[in-house]
């Protein structure tokens, strides 16, 4: 039996520190619930110590923002709870003179030195004698009055961490805020396709998403009862939790694994023929394995780019076919930042996209793309990369990046 180590629960703290710098959440609403509305909290609220690690997580991702909001939150629990503590009986819970303290280096480090010299005032007047609290004393009014900062009465927090301007339009994109142009938009279609015969009679709904470079939904690809049950039934002999400490927080709690085509074959299942469809519109070359991952509340596929400067054995990637084999009610979605495009992820549906353009040449449109963060349920995706040197007698390379 596996328990989660220390790692772990740092990890699943970050993530909720994730949901809360994506989504825009109140600490109130992490903390005691609801924080997707009209859902009911099932969950028992966070006590002090909770709310305390929870601070502690985001200092040490120098996020000293909603460390100081957590803190905050700490604090008036154990206000709260005054009438119940007892230091003696060793109940674990924090004192108010580690939130303080924490609270003041916070601030300190979120350059609000004058914030930072009042809490530790506060401080001392719980131990007046104490050596240590008298040089944080010493040490942040020294710094408040070189920074020349005007203290108000008022709570201040510090700037939130700095993002870049691919993280914000990613920001953006998460939350809905993201819209394309309706000089982009207008010249967007909706169309059947079937070529493949086992979509003749019911063709599968294609809308475009963006022309250039080419990105593609198909509506109602697979069905629910069936195929996606087929699917997830495989794949879940299969898929693992990671728990390599060395693993970054978005991949820890990441389940996944490949299937080969001797996997559907030894399930007695044909191999999933909507590859197939794609590779005769498409005049691709299927290649290489579907890769499945499932992805819980507060984890995501990090930021990856599809094609590297280094050509790889099998060539870089020329387009990527994601099938969704779960809906995820709230976040979830596959964002392309820097076109400001959110595709929901929907059961049964799938995004088709171009990671270059027909000449080979690399776009970061297409290939900086990150999954949202699941806010509520779990995203399950099987995905499959079209490469280079599969395609030399598939595929003409045109000298031209109008389009792929």
């Amino acid at each position: 039996m596996y328990f989660p180590s220390d790692g772990d629960l740092a990890s699943v703290r970050s993530a909720l520190l994730r949901l809360q710098s994506t989504y825009r959440i109140d600490v109130t609403s992490i903390s005691e619930g609801p924080i997707v509305p009209l859902k009911e909290t099932i969950t028992p609220p966070f006590s002090v110590d909770e709310c305390y690690q929870m601070a502690m997580s985001a200092m040490n991702m120098s996020d000293f923002h909603h460390s100081v909001m957590w803190l905050e939150k700490s604090r008036s629990l154990l206000e709260q709870m005054t009438k119940q503590m007892n230091e003696s009986d060793g109940n674990g819970v924090v004192s108010m003179e580690d939130i303080l303290r924490m609270m003041a280096a916070a601030q300190y480090n979120g350059r609000n030195q004058n914030r930072a010299f009042k809490i530790t005032k506060e401080l001392l007047k719980t131990d007046p004698q104490n050596d240590l609290y008298k040089k944080d004393r010493d040490f942040y009014h020294k710094k408040a009055a070189v920074s020349k900062q005007r203290l108000v009465d008022e709570l201040q927090y510090p700037k939130p961490v700095e993002l870049s301007q691919f993280e914000k339009k990613y920001e953006k994109a998460c939350r809905g805020s993201g819209k394309q142009s309706p000089r982009l938009t207008k010249y967007l279609r909706c169309f059947y396709t079937n070529h493949h015969p086992n979509i003749i009679l019911a063709p599968v709904k294609t809308e475009e998403v963006y022309k250039n470079p080419l990105v593609l939904i198909f509506h109602d690809l697979l069905s629910a009862t069936t195929e996606v049950a087929i699917f997830k039934e495989i794949s879940s002999q299969k898929l693992a939790f990671s728990i390599d400490e060395e693993q970054s927080v978005d991949e820890r709690f990441n389940e996944s694994t490949k299937l080969f085509n001797e996997d559907f074959l030894k399930e007695g299942v044909i191999i999933p023929w909507f590859s197939e469809s794609i590779d005769v519109e498409q005049k691709f070359s299927s290649y290489g394995a579907f890769d499945v991952r499932s992805s819980g509340i507060g984890q995501r596929y990090g930021p990856h780019h599809s094609m590297v400067d280094t050509v790889q054995n099998d060539g870089n990637h020329l387009a990527t076919l994601q099938v969704y084999l779960s809906t995820v009610e709230y976040g979830g979605g596959t964002v392309f930042p820097l076109l400001g495009i959110n595709i929901p992820a929907v059961e049964g549906s799938a995004v088709y996209f171009h990671n270059t353009y027909s000449s080979g040449r690399y776009t970061s449109k297409m290939n900086d793309y990150v999954e949202c963060p699941v806010l509520l349920g779990e995203q399950i995706t099987m995905t499959k990369w079209y490469k280079t040197h599969a395609q030399k007698l598939h595929r003409d390379s045109k000298p031209s990046k109008a389009h792929p």
